[in-house]
């Protein structure tokens, strides 16, 4: 599952420029990482939700996903949802 250099470097500018303009906090980067059946994959995202979101896709169609920061620690999906959930009931509403 690998991608070509300049759909990545699309899809990676979308993400910035939306974390940026939605979110006004600083900008978290982290990879979604798979190995399965047609090999390993390395997704980079810099919006948490986004990147839960693909580590589950990618289970549901038979890969073992996880999600890394940027220095190749795992980072605890659990904690991740809990942060964006908190994040959101305390941004006001507009």
């Amino acid at each position: 599952m690998l991608c070509e250099a300049s759909l990545l470097f699309a899809i990676d500018r979308y993400n910035r420029s939306f974390f940026y303009t939605q979110r006004k906090v600083r900008p978290v980067s982290m990879f979604v990482k798979a190995e399965g059946p047609s090999g390993p994959a390395k997704i980079h995202s810099d919006d948490p939700k986004h990147a839960l979101g693909l580590a589950q896709y990618l289970r549901t169609i038979g890969y073992n996903a996880w999600i890394e920061d940027t220095n190749g620690n795992a980072i605890d999906e659990k904690a991740l949802k809990m942060a964006i959930r908190s994040y959101h009931e305390d941004t006001p509403s507009s």
